[in-house]
């Protein structure tokens, strides 16, 4: 007989698995959003099936692994049409599209719109703002600056007045880097600088309060970026070196590998300067 409801072990295993994530265990976070797929097919009931595969490509989304996103969002977004379920058939159009943008392709924007729009008509506003981050990283690789800019304070407006504010530091650390490109004039840039500097030391606070450590990576390694280019790259090895020597887990993840590029990088420059 199908079930009318989310099973309680399919929600454990995904929600879990986001929060496996965000605390710093990005591995053991994968093994249990798989996992929570893994329960929907043995219960072999679609709405089960529908969420968990959302939560999935929302994970893949995190990992920063396109392919798998791309998959897992299609394949939410196909088993909701055919069975109603206009909630998980929007958040997997916005996380298909969200891949396929950063990936290059130009005509994803729409589905993550389209995936709002889907969405946004259940009313239910769970997860609103991790879904305007990526219509705000779309408009960004887009070169749509102020879009970018109008997404994320959007977002950050919606966490405001919904209490979902797990996702705070990464909006102000997005909202960072979208003003590091706004402008091309030097003597601009550093006022824009400074004010991106403040995006990065808020999203670093909000993440060490609330233990998020792979969004104190995140911030740290925008920050350490931000710090190399103004010539300040002592403090930058020291700011990321600390963060990342936390982790234990998760090496072959995007972001642990920017992050060990970075450090590498700063390593030379700053042993290179020492020699002098």
């Amino acid at each position: 007989m199908p079930l009318s409801y989310l099973d309680p072990g399919v929600i454990a295993l995904g929600l879990g698995g986001w929060a496996t994530w965000t605390v710093g265990r990005p591995d053991r976070g994968l093994e249990r959003a798989r996992a929570a797929v893994a329960l929907a097919r043995e219960l072999q009931d679609p709405f089960n099936l529908a969420f968990a595969l959302t939560v999935e490509a929302v994970t893949h989304s995190l990992q920063r692994d396109l392919a798998a996103q791309v998959e897992r969002g299609r394949e939410a977004m196909v088993l909701s049409e055919a069975n109603g379920f206009p909630l998980f058939l929007g958040v997997g159009q916005v996380f298909y599209g969200s891949a396929r943008a950063l990936s290059g392709d130009g005509t994803a924007l729409g589905d993550i719109l389209a995936g709002l729009a889907v969405s946004g008509e259940t009313g239910f506003q769970a997860g609103a703002p991790s879904m305007l981050f990526r219509l705000a990283e779309a408009h960004m690789v887009e070169g749509q600056l102020a879009d970018a800019r109008a997404a994320v304070e959007l977002a950050l407006a919606v966490a405001a007045d919904s209490g979902q504010l797990h996702f705070d530091a990464e909006l102000h650390r997005l909202k960072g880097e979208i003003l590091l490109k706004m402008v091309d004039d030097p003597e601009e840039r550093v006022g824009e600088a400074r004010i991106a500097e403040e995006c990065f030391q808020r999203a670093l606070e909000i993440a060490r309060a609330q233990e998020a450590r792979s969004f104190e990576l995140r911030a740290a390694t925008s920050l350490a970026r931000l710090w190399r280019d103004q010539g300040n790259r002592a403090a930058a090895r020291d700011l990321l070196s600390t963060v990342h020597a936390w982790f234990t887990e998760g090496f072959e993840t995007g972001d642990l590998m920017d992050a060990e590029a970075l450090l590498r990088e700063l390593a030379v420059i700053v042993g290179n300067s020492a020699a002098r």
